[in-house]
């Protein structure tokens, strides 16, 4: 064994020793089942029975969630697939691409239905009447409301600040929570209001201005504060009501914020030495799993206290929207994890 592996050996087992508490129980794999490929999206379904892989090839593979067998596996036509979702109402499963391109695949035999291009994301609502995402046409890539039934847009833009957004979903209060120029907002479907995620006594950087030769002046900041880190992912609880930033300045330490989406207070803040910024919050809002800046271990952490335990994985996991199961993909292999009593 070379000294590389075993210093990754010795990380692994340091960092699991780290991540027990007595009363907090351990996670193990209740049942793993071999995707291979490349997965680069996963979804459970809104019922927890099924999960949907997306990969970096195109191909959509679906797994029974119960037994974590192979129900279907097959190519979406896309170059690439970033996220996917499923809609049980209309009996459908949205798949979008890399390349702003997106299916459209019946549940009841899994071939593509629909399809368009220029949607960036593929975000619905519980109603399934309306998609959110960007507009891949357009330079700016606002925000933009999509009719779901014959995906054409509700609303060119919704919000625009310059830049592409980032993890548009909706949330509780008919709103949508969304990072744009890497500043996480909430923006009312209806009215376009935005409002920026952000509550009273954070610090902000000081901007300093002095007197130079001459004329000239210089500016400068003082030093970063966490408050003021841009956000990277941004994802919501499965009702709604919490959402949880992936943040950090390049080149420091990252962390997860995770907030009240009704009246914007921030309910913990969970910084580590390997903290990434991927995130997902169990189905009764208790529990929020934690990937790492460099993957190989997840935590999941309970929100009141911030006590915690470690599972090995890449960053690509999903709570259960039905229970405390936590389906994380590591080197091709997909395990299925539940506390231990």
């Amino acid at each position: 064994m070379n000294s590389k592996r075993v210093f990754a050996v010795v990380m692994l087992v340091c960092t699991a020793l780290a991540c027990g508490a007595s009363d907090f129980p351990k996670w193990k794999p209740r049942i793993t089942v071999a995707v291979g490929g490349s997965p680069r999206a996963l979804s459970y379904s809104p019922d927890g029975k099924l999960l949907a892989i997306g990969g970096t090839d195109g191909t959509l593979t679906i797994i029974s969630a119960d037994s974590a067998s192979v129900v279907k596996s097959l190519s979406s036509g896309l170059k690439s697939i970033l996220q996917v979702q499923f809609l049980p109402k209309s009996g459908r499963l949205l798949a979008c691409g890399g390349n702003n391109e997106l299916r459209v695949l019946s549940m009841m035999d899994w071939t593509v239905v629909g399809q368009a291009q220029g949607i960036r994301a593929c975000q619905v609502s519980e109603d399934e009447k309306m998609m959110v995402g960007g507009d891949g046409k357009t330079d700016s890539e606002a925000l933009v409301l999509w009719d779901v039934s014959d995906l054409r847009p509700i609303r060119r833009q919704l919000f625009s600040n310059g830049a592409r957004p980032v993890d548009p979903s909706f949330v509780i209060g008919g709103k949508v929570a969304v990072a744009v120029s890497r500043v996480t907002y909430l923006v009312d479907v209806n009215t376009g209001q935005a409002t920026k995620v952000q509550q009273l006594g954070d610090r902000a950087t000081a901007l300093k201005i002095e007197k130079g030769q001459g004329d000239q002046a210089v500016m400068s900041l003082g030093s970063l504060q966490d408050d003021d880190a841009p956000t990277h992912r941004v994802t919501s609880s499965r009702d709604g009501s919490l959402i949880a930033l992936g943040r950090g300045w390049f080149g420091q330490p990252d962390f997860v914020d995770v907030w009240t989406a009704t009246d914007m207070k921030r309910v913990v803040r969970i910084k580590e030495q390997n903290t990434g910024t991927e995130s997902s919050i169990s189905f009764n809002n208790q529990l929020v799993a934690v990937g790492a800046s460099k993957p190989g271990i997840i935590t999941v952490y309970r929100i009141k206290d911030k006590k915690k335990t470690c599972i090995t994985g890449s960053n690509l996991f999903q709570f259960n929207p039905t229970s405390l199961e936590l389906a994380v993909i590591q080197d091709g292999v997909l395990s299925f994890y539940v506390p231990t009593n």
